[in-house]
């Protein structure tokens, strides 16, 4: 696998391999990376970026963001956890996330609130995001029951991370009526001590229902026939019934006694 070198200031950074750029905790600045990575960035074909845990500010994010704009980038993955990146910054990403090919975006531990969130609930319906990781934010339910009326509206968005944030059972409830009526999988709500314990005892059992479901669609598509359901993997120890219930909606059948 071909190893690209580049230097930034008094830093030599490898890239390996080509279609991925892992340049977290270098304590980079804003100034460094627009002068230096960016560049590389436009001539690149990186589809992951890894930015986590350095000085980027809104500036840098700003830049970026115009690079993103021009549509050309193959960038799929793009983690910019634990920087110095507020509302305005998050605000001039979301604008272009509709002409970017971004399935991942990882925003924890910045300054984001619900200003941000607003617009990013907005662009979630055009854009082809699967995974968002916004915990350890700035987040109220407000924010939240933002998040919640896009999920269901935004059918490829399938993990979502609100922990550390400062939710409370009523934008939980909302975020979980959404996640029973969306393809939402995983629904992260931890670390928020204002959410009680039943509500989230009652994500966990939502989010473990879902994901079996999940497992049955997926054996049911490969299968093909309902004979051979019972030598499938995915259905081992999942509830009968429920293979019963969605095999009935896959194979069209009028009740569960036809199979």
């Amino acid at each position: 696998m071909e190893e690209v070198g580049e230097s930034i200031g008094s830093k030599v950074l490898s890239y390996e391999p080509r279609d991925e750029a892992a340049l977290a905790a270098l304590s980079m600045t804003s100034e460094e990376f627009i002068e230096e990575v960016l560049p590389v960035f436009q001539r690149s074909r990186w589809t992951k970026l890894i930015l986590c845990e350095n000085e980027l500010d809104n500036s840098a994010i700003i830049a970026l963001a115009e690079v993103l704009a021009l549509g050309t980038s193959s960038l799929k993955s793009l983690d910019l956890g634990s920087n110095r990146i507020s509302d305005e910054g998050v605000a001039a990403l979301t604008r272009v996330l509709p002409r970017t090919q971004l399935e991942e975006l990882i925003l924890y531990g910045n300054a984001v609130s619900n200003a941000a969130v607003s617009l990013l609930a907005e662009r979630l319906q055009s854009c082809s995001l699967h995974t968002l990781d916004l915990h350890e934010n700035q987040i109220t339910d407000v924010g939240a029951i933002y998040l919640a009326r896009a999920v269901r509206l935004h059918p490829p968005l399938q993990s979502l991370d609100l922990s550390t944030n400062s939710i409370s059972d009523v934008g939980a409830r909302q975020l979980l009526t959404a996640m029973r009526h969306s393809q939402l999988n995983f629904l992260i709500l931890g670390e928020n001590p204002r959410i009680s314990p039943a509500i989230r005892a009652e994500v966990e059992r939502t989010e473990g229902l879902i994901r079996e479901e999940f497992k049955i669609m997926v054996a049911l598509c490969s299968v093909r026939t309902v004979s051979r359901l019972g030598q499938h993997s995915l259905l081992r120890e999942l509830p009968i019934d429920l293979i019963r219930k969605l095999s009935c909606m896959y194979y069209n059948l009028p009740d569960a006694n036809t199979l």
